[in-house]
C-alpha cells in the first residue's frame, strides 16, 4: 500500500500547511470527524468520494498522482469568500424582512469587504 501511505502523508502535509485541524477539515468537507481522521491515517479503506471531498477542501486533485491545484492563499480566499457570502446572505435575509435590504452591487461590495476582513483577521463589520 505504498500509494495509500503516500496519499495520506501528502494530504496530512497539505492540511498542516493550511493550518487545518481534523475537525475543521471535517466541517469544511461536510464529512464526519471520524471519517476524516480515518482517511488521513489510511485512505485505502475509504471511498474515493471521501478522498475527493477532502482533496477539494485541501486544494488538491487526487488521481493516479496527486497535484496541488490551488495555492494556500487561493484556498484561504475561497474559504473566506464562502463564509462572507454566508454572512451577508443571512444579514440580507433579515434586512429584507424589515424592508432594508441593499442592492446587488452593494452586496458584492460588502462581500469583498468581509473577505478582506476575514483574511486579515480583523473583526467583521458589514456596514460602516
Amino acid at each position: 500500500m505504498v500509494y495509500s501511505l503516500n496519499i495520506s502523508n501528502q494530504m496530512n502535509d497539505r492540511r498542516q500547511e493550511l493550518g487545518l485541524s481534523i475537525s475543521a477539515l471535517a466541517r469544511l468537507s461536510g464529512l464526519n470527524r471520524k471519517t476524516v481522521g480515518r482517511a488521513m491515517r489510511s485512505p485505502a479503506h475509504d471511498q474515493f468520494s471521501t478522498l475527493l471531498a477532502i482533496g477539494n477542501v485541501l486544494g488538491v486533485s487526487i488521481g493516479i498522482t496527486q497535484q496541488r491545484t490551488k495555492t494556500i492563499n487561493a484556498v484561504r480566499e475561497a474559504r473566506a469568500k464562502s463564509k462572507a457570502i454566508e454572512i451577508v446572505e443571512m444579514a440580507q435575509g433579515n434586512f429584507a424582512l424589515e424592508g432594508q435590504a441593499v442592492s446587488e452591487e452593494e452586496e458584492k461590495r460588502i462581500i469583498r469587504k468581509v473577505v478582506e476582513q476575514l483574511l486579515s483577521g480583523k473583526n467583521i463589520k458589514l456596514w460602516g
